[in-house]
């Protein structure tokens, strides 16, 4: 399952953004208050609004692919199709979004957590997640990817644990400030301006 196409909708500004990919990491680029939570947010609602069928004015419109299919607005259709292929059996997870926002990661209080900076709680949460469950067909977003973070965790998290989640037919979505990130990785990714 992957998001591949959102219309995104900020101040009155409508931008489309198309072309995304299952099994890539997708980087949506802008400065501060340029909308990037905003967006992240809206993807989760969005999603959560196709899965219980509520109609909204939201200012995330997403499309939504799983193989064959395609998800689009909430409609009842969509809603039974999403319930059927949303599987979780032996904690396994398929076909879900899994929204980490650096800023408000929760982590429990564990001594080696503790003196975590902001973005390590993030990648550490990310890892137990993927650690505990088998997470498939997934869409994983990160928002305020380059919030805190030094280049060397950039280039540890991309080239080396975003590849063994991509490997499940996951998609990722980050958002960051600066295209100085894209610097670091050296796996294919796809780069959008907000």
């Amino acid at each position: 399952m992957w998001i591949s196409k959102i219309l995104f909708t900020n101040n009155g500004n409508k931008k489309l953004f198309e072309n995304l990919k299952q099994n890539d990491i997708n980087i949506f680029i802008g400065p501060p208050s340029s909308g990037k939570t905003k967006l992240t947010r809206g993807m989760a609602h969005a999603w959560q609004n196709c899965i219980n069928n509520i109609h909204t004015e939201d200012y995330v419109k997403i499309e939504i692919r799983h193989l064959n299919l395609t998800l689009g607005v909430p409609d009842p259709a969509n809603a039974k199709k999403i319930k059927e292929i949303f599987v979780t059996e032996n904690n396994d997870v398929s076909c879900g979004i899994l929204y980490y926002p650096v800023e408000r990661i929760v982590l429990p209080h564990e001594k080696n957590t503790e003196k975590m900076s902001t973005s390590s709680k993030c990648f550490y949460k990310i890892k137990s997640d993927f650690d505990a469950h088998s997470i498939k067909n997934s869409i994983v977003i990160i928002d305020d990817f380059d919030l805190k973070i030094d280049k060397k965790q950039i280039e540890d998290f991309i080239n080396g644990y975003a590849t063994k989640i991509l490997k499940n037919d996951n998609q990722i979505i980050i958002t960051c400030c600066s295209e100085e990130i894209t610097e670091h990785i050296s796996i294919p990714y796809r780069k959008y301006i907000i």
